[in-house]
């Protein structure tokens, strides 16, 4: 009773029985604090539905949409005071899919690890600068591949199987494979 609002961050990530308790919780109190939820797109089955019954509640929403590849390329350009980091870039958010907090783990991996590293003049770089086509050789963090891959395994099984397929097959592929 001595607070205004409920912030539930990562809100997509709790399960069914956590996001029914948090409604339960929140309709129960005697003078309801304000209910905020923060999700990120793909919804787990049900999900979709217990957020539009949370909204028609009366709970406010904040959905985080991925970062878009140019703003990547731009946080990249100023964290990095290279003046055309494309490459690294394009790598960083196809590995995180836009996701600020995957970019700041990989990141940070990178460094401790001793794959990213600043130059004399500040500017960073990596072992695979003058070789690489892609940046494919550097290391996603466990952090981040935990996050991915509890991701797929909320997924129907249908959809696991074809992304076990595309798994196997060359890279870089099209939708029509």
């Amino acid at each position: 009773g001595n607070f205004d609002a409920i912030v539930i961050d990562d809100w997509h990530l709790a399960d069914a029985g956590s996001q029914a308790l948090w409604s339960q919780v929140h309709s129960a109190a005697e003078a309801a604090p304000r209910l905020v939820l923060v999700y990120r797109p793909g919804l787990a089955p049900g999900a979709a539905e217990r957020l539009l019954h949370e909204q028609q509640a009366g709970a406010a929403h904040l959905r985080l949409e991925p970062l878009p590849a140019d703003a990547v390329f731009d946080l990249v350009q100023q964290l990095s005071g290279r003046p055309e980091p494309r490459r690294f870039a394009a790598m960083l958010a196809r590995a995180t899919d836009g996701n600020p907090f995957y970019m700041a783990e990989t990141l940070r991996h990178l460094v401790e690890r001793g794959m990213l590293s600043a130059a004399a003049d500040g500017s960073w770089q990596t072992p695979y600068d003058d070789s690489t086509i892609g940046y494919e050789e550097l290391p996603l963090p466990e952090s981040v591949r935990s996050a991915v891959l509890g991701r797929v395994a909320r997924l129907p099984e249908r959809a696991r199987r074809v992304l076990e397929a595309a798994a196997l097959a060359d890279e870089p592929f099209g939708a029509a494979l």
